[in-house]
């Protein structure tokens, strides 16, 4: 099961742009740079989620093998649906995750193997720019927070003639019961049927990314809207923050909405910035220290 949820990128930013005045390649509206209030707006997330975005590894990795983009040659398309993704999340749910570092590339390889378009080492998350979109770095970013490998309440949501792919001692009629039964109606995609963290990572990506796909999905499906209710329990496990204050804001903004509200946002604290007066907040940002 696969979805495309994304427009085509530079198409949707310039409906979002038209939409908010700006034709797209205007650098300047009411004397404020659209370039600029972005990037501007994109440094105060960063600092916020305490994230830096840097042009090489940090630190070598043996098994890997990187292809950084300078900042500065980013595509801006990929730098907005980036900062869109991150600006959903609440600063105390990225410090979890312990990632201190973004690094874009243009090709990632472990042990001469591509993995998906985001992996976090260390401290690090590597993103590729092929392929690149919010799915991938929700799921990555799960990974980190969630390393349990044995939820048995989890896997009881899951048909009990189930089993994971990579189930130790997994037998070959196992494995086609998997297949022959239509058990891939019960989890986003085929990805999560490889592994019981797989499969929270692609819910809780889709949760994020595409809340009317999955709000749909739920309805069709009672597995998929259990998984749904225990996610939003182990989110907020993570961190308080992701609550249901947290996904109601999810499910009423979907990524077009996002996306159009960080450059209305932009521009807004671009104006405020000029009249000396602070800026106002964004994405999902809890005030209470």
């Amino acid at each position: 099961m696969k979805y495309n949820i994304h427009a085509t990128i530079s198409r949707c930013l310039a409906l979002l742009l038209a939409s908010a005045g700006i034709a797209l390649g205007q650098t300047s509206t009411n004397e404020v740079s659209v370039d600029e209030a972005l990037q501007a707006e994109y440094q105060r997330i960063l600092s916020r989620c305490g994230l830096k975005i840097m042009d090489r590894m940090p630190r070598p990795v043996p098994t890997m093998q990187v292809t950084p983009i300078s900042y500065r040659d980013m595509d801006g398309d990929v730098l907005l649906t980036f900062f869109t993704a991150i600006d959903v999340f609440p600063a105390s749910f990225v410090q979890r995750t312990r990632v201190k570092y973004v690094v874009f590339c243009k090709k990632i390889m472990i042990n001469g193997v591509e993995p998906s378009p985001g992996i976090v080492t260390g401290d690090t998350f590597y993103l590729t720019t092929e392929n690149f979109g919010d799915i991938s770095m929700y799921a990555a970013l799960y990974l980190v927070v969630d390393p349990q490998r044995n939820n048995t309440m989890w896997t009881r949501l899951n048909n009990p003639r189930f089993t994971y792919v990579e189930t130790p001692g997994i037998t070959k009629s196992q494995l086609d019961r998997n297949k022959n039964e239509g058990f891939l109606r019960d989890f986003i995609s085929a990805y999560g049927m490889q592994n019981e963290r797989y499969d929270r990572a692609d819910t809780f990506a889709i949760m994020l990314a595409d809340p009317k796909q999955f709000s749909k999905l739920a309805e069709e499906n009672t597995v998929i809207a259990k998984k749904g209710e225990m996610m939003k329990q182990i989110a907020e496990r993570v961190t308080l923050d992701t609550n249901k204050e947290f996904w109601d804001f999810v499910a009423e903004n979907d990524e077009g909405s996002r996306r159009h509200t960080l450059i209305e946002r932009a521009i807004t604290n671009a104006k405020l910035r000029q009249e000396n007066k602070p800026p106002i907040l964004g994405g999902f940002q809890r005030t209470k220290k």
